[in-house]
């Protein structure tokens, strides 16, 4: 269940980064911020805490099926990105 939980966490991380300024999806993720609203966007690659739900639930339900687990699994997920996005930004604030 850890490892699980790490993996989504990381995967949805990845998936995030890719969006960044100088990544690949930079100019996909700038047109979409123009023609979706945030509550959409967010979910959708703007916000790896909100991510962790989505994909992480679609991630799970691919690699064990639909159990009684898997909230705790993406809840868990979400918990450890939004440990590294708050580390992140405090990393920032700090330079």
């Amino acid at each position: 269940m850890i490892e699980l939980t790490i993996l989504i966490a990381f995967a949805v991380l990845f998936i995030n980064a890719t969006t960044w300024e100088g990544m690949i999806f930079e100019d996909v993720a700038n047109w979409l911020d123009t023609k979706l609203p945030e509550w959409v966007s967010k979910p959708l690659y703007g916000c790896p805490i909100c991510m962790s739900f989505w994909y992480g639930s679609l991630f799970y339900i691919i690699y064990e099926g639909v159990e009684k687990e898997m909230l705790i699994v993406v809840f868990a997920a979400a918990g450890v990105n939004a440990a590294i996005v708050n580390m992140n930004k405090h990393l920032k604030d700090d330079e």
